[in-house]
C-alpha cells in the first residue's frame, strides 16, 4: 500500500490558483465565522518538490496571533494565504435560501440620478416628519 500511496503522491499535479486581494479575504473569513461555512484554503507555499500542496479545509474559528488563525485544526499564517473559497453545503430537499449580498458587486444606488436621490430624499422627509402617528 505504501507504494501505491507514493505513486499517487507523485502524480498530484494541483492548478495553483490566483492570489486574491486582502478584502475578499477577510470577507470570506467573516463569512465562515459568522455562518458556520467551510472554507477551502490555499496556501502560498510549495511542497520539496516545488508542487502545490493541498488545499486546507475547515471553518474559521479565529485569530490565534496577531497574523496566525485557526482553520479547522491547523494554524495558519495570515501572509500565506493565496486563495480562499467558501463552499455552501446544503441537503438535497432543502431550498436554497436568498444568499447574503456580497460587497464587490455593482451598488444599485451609485448610478442613481440627482433627480432620482432628490425625490427619495422629499419622500423619506415626508413621512418621517408629518408629526401623525397611529396609536
Amino acid at each position: 500500500e505504501g507504494i501505491k500511496e507514493s505513486t499517487k503522491e507523485s502524480r498530484r499535479d494541483l492548478e495553483r490558483l490566483p492570489q486574491q486581494d486582502i478584502s475578499y479575504i477577510e470577507y470570506c473569513l467573516e463569512r465562515s465565522i459568522k455562518h458556520n461555512k467551510i472554507l477551502e484554503v490555499q496556501l502560498n507555499n510549495l511542497d520539496q518538490l516545488g508542487r502545490v500542496k493541498e488545499s486546507i479545509w475547515g471553518n474559521f474559528r479565529g485569530f490565534m496571533d496577531l497574523d496566525v488563525l485557526l482553520i479547522g485544526d491547523q494554524y495558519i499564517d495570515y501572509a500565506d494565504i493565496r486563495h480562499i473559497k467558501i463552499h455552501d453545503f446544503r441537503k438535497w430537499s432543502e431550498v436554497e435560501s436568498e444568499t447574503l449580498p456580497s460587497p464587490f458587486e455593482k451598488d444599485g444606488y451609485k448610478d442613481m440620478k440627482i433627480e432620482e436621490q432628490a425625490k427619495l430624499e422629499d419622500a423619506f422627509n415626508e413621512y418621517f416628519e408629518d408629526d401623525l402617528w397611529i396609536e
